[in-house]
């Protein structure tokens, strides 16, 4: 039974990431936690979904997190700015007029 695990694991690890088992140990032993969260529960090989390249080690909960906010550092931002609003502007309901809000793309503070 390991060694169907392990021939598996060598398998994802060549077609999903393009790297060997070793290479994909070498990294994900780089952190020994979450680098978002800290979290040491179900560790992920967090890579970019276009290049392949590795990013870092994440648990499952930010790692899918990451993807359904679609990967990107403005769709981050947006939900920062989101979650700040009542404290930069001091309710929670700023858009009643229905227009989409207006983010500032350096730092995602709505305008």
């Amino acid at each position: 039974k390991e060694h169907y695990a392990k021939k598996d694991k060598h398998y994802h690890c060549k077609y999903k990431y393009g790297i060997t088992l070793d290479e994909y140990d070498k990294r994900m032993s780089t952190s020994d936690c979450c680098e978002i969260c800290g979290s040491k529960e179900s560790l992920c090989y967090d890579h970019c979904h276009i290049t392949k390249d590795f990013r870092g080690v994440l648990c499952r909960t930010c790692n899918l997190g990451l993807g359904q906010l679609g990967d990107t550092l403005e769709s981050i931002q947006k939900v920062v700015a989101y979650l700040s609003k009542e404290l930069i502007l001091g309710s929670t309901k700023v858009n009643k007029g229905g227009d989409k809000p207006k983010f500032n793309k350096v730092i995602g503070v709505q305008k």
